[in-house]
């Protein structure tokens, strides 16, 4: 193939000279005087041993030339432009593996901190639902022995303490209910009652009692000793005796101050004055 290749150059310059040491010099200047440009003398080569062996007698013109450097700038400009989206893609995504990182982290961060958060209001929360515990505790242990120890008033206010803070307890609520049935109970006595034996007995609001037998009176005091039972006490004769009221609150019994016998008495106002 190269000795043909060879003859075609021949043939170019119209002789049929025979290729020796110097007469290979004349085709190697006309090479070189037809590609002037650097890249050319790199490419002609590989065309002139891709071409068919007919063709390399055809020499190319300057419009050819101009063409095909033409081509290869494009191509070289071309490839130069791939090669910076390439490396832009890259970077681009390089950019978008480290932001997705660092939101990656953010978030960690983020959940850690929130759960740290939330732990600590749990602890708060746990301790302040201690410390209504303790109160509460201590709040209905001291309105159970007010109470318990008749004092009613007391009793009440504290229930209603109770409630300040815990509007729902049904412990409080009852309480205070039972007071104050106790107390209606109490003030039940309150007004002018009839006994059987001809005296008559003024309960009045403040605590304090009289007796009257036809003209003669006798005051003192009275207490609710046991509401749920209708307990009373009452002092007057300068004697202290027991009444027992009856469950309509209508009746009560008791003791004659002086003959010590059971007498019963009729209410007959609610208001003894």
């Amino acid at each position: 193939m190269f000795a043909s290749g060879r003859d075609n150059v021949e043939g170019w310059r119209g002789s049929n000279l025979l290729f020796n040491n110097k007469t290979c010099l004349t085709p190697l200047n006309n090479m070189k005087r037809f590609y002037k440009k650097r890249f050319l003398i790199f490419y002609l080569p590989i065309l002139v041993f891709l071409s068919p062996v007919n063709n390399i007698a055809d020499t190319p013109s300057d419009e050819e030339l101009l063409k095909l450097e033409q081509q290869i700038k494009h191509q070289e400009a071309e490839q130069e432009k791939a090669k910076q989206r390439a490396a832009e893609e890259a970077r681009r995504k390089a950019e978008e593996q480290k932001l997705r990182e660092e939101h990656r982290k953010l978030e960690e961060e983020k959940q850690v901190i929130l759960e740290k958060q939330k732990q600590e209001e749990q602890q708060h929360a746990a301790e302040e639902e201690k410390i209504k515990e303790e109160k509460l505790n201590l709040l209905m242990t001291n309105a159970r022995n007010a109470e318990h120890n008749k004092n009613f008033d007391l009793a009440i206010n504290i229930y209603n303490d109770v409630l300040k803070e815990f509007p729902d307890n049904t412990t409080a609520i009852s309480g205070i209910e039972r007071i104050k049935s106790v107390l209606k109970t109490c003030e039940s006595i309150i007004g002018v009652w009839s006994w059987n034996n001809g005296a008559k007995t003024l309960f009045y609001e403040n605590g304090t009692v009289k007796s009257i037998a036809f003209i003669i009176k006798s005051e003192g005091d009275w207490k609710c000793i046991d509401p749920e039972k209708r307990i009373f006490t009452f002092n007057t004769w300068s004697s202290e005796r027991k009444i027992i009221m009856s469950e309509d609150h209508m009746k009560i019994e008791s003791i004659d101050a002086t003959l010590g016998t059971k007498i019963t008495a009729d209410k007959l106002s609610d208001d003894p004055y």
